[in-house]
């Protein structure tokens, strides 16, 4: 009867200790940063310079050059406000170039018709030249309105003057208007009529290679049919803009200089012409001299940036770069500017090496974005331009969480911990502690350290896990904030306690309960011939409380006179040696008798055929007579003649 009770004790331990759920649900502990990430902006300054180069191209009537330049259009991230504008800059950029060299190769062959005399010829093409100019300019304006809008969409009206965006974008300005006077002397009408007297214009220049900004001398003469043509103006042009004017002398000679403008291009066509002006109108025709390709000079450097490693929103970042100049004199110090995105922030004079440092602002958003380095020009010296993508990222913060492994309720625990990151120790950082719908929030030291208690209230929870939620929200700018989860066990041992007594009383009770179930009844005893049933384990005289009467030491156990329970309890005893599945307290008759059979296979079926008899025996109202015996009797038989088969 005590083995009886022990047993019951253990078990509704274990069932209770293996049906009891975790208080809350814990995540693994660590991180849970939320990563951010941020489009990678384009660079405004970038973005001009490439328009001012484009330009280039089409002032010097570089076909090949432009073409290749605008179909390549690099800034593949450019926002979407900007999409629209800078396709539409390429495209008709591409087709504006093709034109603009179309009318001047259509001009250059009129003025060699002129010169030549073929003044009908000369004629055609003027037309043809008036027909193309339209649509030239029409291109011309949406160009210009490309830019326009990329100016709007940079805010260039509210930059400083004196910035790079501004100084580039000037620059801008000055080549459109540059494309706008050659579309204008393209459109100049040449006297054409076979009467007029025809012109001859020579020029020279000393010296056809110089460096931008030098002083070049140029020289010429103006004669008509063999006399010269005094005071009449001449203009000079500079890769096709009108740059000087001056007039011829008394032997229709002239001469003159010009400074060499600074556009840092390698060859720059010079030429001069003269249209027939007051008096001369009508009586002579128009001229240009030969065309002279002047060789330009200027100094060029390359700019190589260094780029940083990952940078954190409100410190500091330095921004290390390197001229080199080659052959060239080296500057000591040039004006430069640096933007971040599309915003100036830094103006200074750096020297061939230079570390710069700028400062990220604590609102600016994680991820990549555009730092670019533009040198102005500076004399000979042509600009130059870098950029490199800065990884704006938050410092991780780490926490070094103490908490106990096992937390009695009712009671507290101590909570501490420090928080750091690569750049310090968290100071001043909030602190939420979560324990289920319980929450207690705290403030750092300057050294990143906290600690506290937290209340255990008193539940209905036995034991389990339970998670405890750390969320870090820091108050530095740089700092990743962290949410980290730990868990620990809670025991209840007030609860525990309340239950182990419930669990004593129903050990004394169920085993007297069950007792009553299973007592055998005394009856007369027979000898029963051919079987040999096994003697009872202990095991079951505890679980059921039926004690039969063991056998004799050297006879054959007698049949009683109630023997329906002789023969149940021979085949239960079987069934148990067998299925190695004891009657549990909680069972009935047929549950372990379906619950056995499952395992007993064929023989299963004469298992419940005897639990049936037995439980008409226990609870029906009709006694057995002898064939239910006797039925009995063979079930057990038969249930001893398979199990010894299967052994």
């Amino acid at each position: 009867m005590l083995k009886l009770r022990s047993l019951i004790i253990v078990f509704l331990l274990v069932a209770l200790m293996g049906t009891a759920a975790p208080v809350l649900a814990a995540d693994a502990p660590g991180d849970q940063q939320n990563p951010q990430a941020a489009t990678e902006t384009f660079s405004s300054i970038a973005l001009l310079n490439y328009y001012s180069d484009s330009l280039n191209y089409l002032i010097e009537l570089d076909q090949t050059g432009s073409d290749t330049n605008l179909a390549r259009m690099p800034f593949a991230n450019v926002p979407q406000e900007l999409a629209d504008t800078t396709t539409n800059f390429a495209s008709n950029g591409i087709v504006f170039t093709t034109s603009l060299v179309e009318l001047f190769v259509l001009w250059n062959q009129q003025n060699t018709y002129i010169q030549q005399y073929r003044l009908t010829d000369a004629a055609a093409l003027y037309k043809q030249i008036t027909n193309l100019l339209p649509a030239a300019q029409l291109q011309l304006s949406q160009i210009e309105s490309s830019v326009a809008n990329t100016g709007a969409y940079i805010n260039i009206g509210a930059l400083p003057s004196d910035g790079g965006l501004i100084l580039v974008y000037n620059e801008i300005t000055a080549k459109f208007q540059q494309l706008s006077g050659m579309l204008d002397l393209l459109s100049r009408t040449p006297q054409l009529a076979a009467s007029l007297k025809p012109t001859t214009l020579t020029l020279a220049i000393d010296p056809v290679t110089a460096y931008v900004g030098d002083e070049i001398s140029f020289t010429g003469s103006l004669f008509s049919q063999g006399q010269p043509l005094a005071e009449r103006m001449i203009t000079l042009l500079v890769n096709n803009s009108d740059l000087v004017t001056v007039q011829t002398g008394a032997q229709g000679q002239f001469q003159g200089t010009f400074q060499l403008p600074y556009l840092y291009i390698n060859q720059m066509p010079v030429q001069t012409i003269y249209y027939p002006q007051g008096n001369d109108v009508g009586i002579y025709l128009g001229a240009s001299s030969p065309v002279i390709d002047m060789t330009v000079l200027f100094y060029t450097a390359q700019l190589t940036l260094q780029a940083n490693h990952s940078v954190f929103p409100g410190k500091e970042a330095t921004v290390t770069g390197t001229f080199d100049y080659g052959t060239f004199p080296v500057l000591d110090a040039r004006s430069a500017a640096i933007y971040l995105d599309n915003t100036l922030v830094e103006q200074f004079s750096p020297g061939p090496v230079f570390n710069q440092g700028i400062m990220l602002s604590g609102q600016i958003t994680p991820g990549k974005h555009s730092i670019t380095v533009s040198a102005s020009a500076d004399g000979r010296y042509a600009p130059v331009l870098a950029s490199y993508v800065l990884n704006v990222t938050l410092a991780t913060t780490n926490l070094d969480l103490h908490l106990p492994v096992i937390g009695l309720i009712p009671g507290s625990i101590q909570i501490s911990g420090k928080l750091y990151s690569s750049v310090g120790p968290l100071s001043n950082a909030s602190v939420l502690i979560t324990r289920g719908t319980e929450s207690k929030q705290i403030t750092t030291a300057a050294d990143g350290t906290f600690s506290t208690k937290i209340g255990l209230g008193l539940g209905f929870n036995l034991l389990g896990t339970q998670g405890i939620t750390v969320q870090v929200q820091p108050q530095e700018p740089w700092n990743a904030p962290l949410t980290s989860t730990k868990n620990i066990f809670l025991i209840n041992y007030v609860a525990l306690l309340l239950i182990l007594i419930v669990l004593a009383a129903l050990a004394v009770y169920l085993p007297r309960r069950f007792k009553k179930w299973f007592v055998a009844q005394p009856g007369k005893h027979v000898r029963v011939s051919g079987l040999v049933p096994p003697a009872l384990l202990s095991t079951y005289q505890v679980k059921t409380g039926i004690s039969p009467k063991p056998p004799e030491s050297s006879e054959k156990p007698e049949e009683g006179a109630n023997s329906i329970f002789y023969w149940y309890r021979v085949a239960l005893q079987l069934v148990q040696v067998v299925t190695k599945k004891l009657l549990a307290p909680h069972q009935t008759l047929r549950e372990y008798g379906q619950e056995a059979s499952n395992k007993l296979g064929p023989t299963g079926k004469h298992f419940l055929e005897l639990t049936y008899l037995i439980e008409r025996r226990l609870y029906g109202i009709r006694k057995p007579d002898a064939t239910d015996v006797q039925q009995s009797k063979d079930l057990a038989l038969e249930i001893q003649k398979e199990a010894r088969h299967k052994s």
